[in-house]
C-alpha cells in the first residue's frame, strides 16, 4: 500500500481556519465599534441637515 501525503488538504484546512478566525475578528471588532460609528454618522447627518437648511456654502 502506498501512503499518500495530506499536504494539500492540510493547506486547505489551514486557509479555511484562518478565514473563519479573520471573519470572527472583524465581526467582534464591528460589534465593539458600531455604537461610536453610528453616533458619528448621526452627528454628521445632523450637521449636514443644518448646513443645507441654512444655505451654507463652503463652510461660510
Amino acid at each position: 500500500m502506498f501512503r499518500r501525503t495530506r499536504q494539500a488538504q492540510s493547506t486547505v484546512e489551514y486557509v479555511l481556519f484562518l478565514s473563519v478566525i479573520t471573519i470572527m475578528t472583524v465581526w467582534i471588532a464591528g460589534d465593539a465599534f458600531w455604537p461610536k460609528f453610528a453616533d458619528g454618522l448621526d452627528a454628521m447627518q445632523s450637521s449636514m441637515k443644518e448646513m443645507v437648511g441654512d444655505g451654507v456654502v463652503e463652510g461660510r
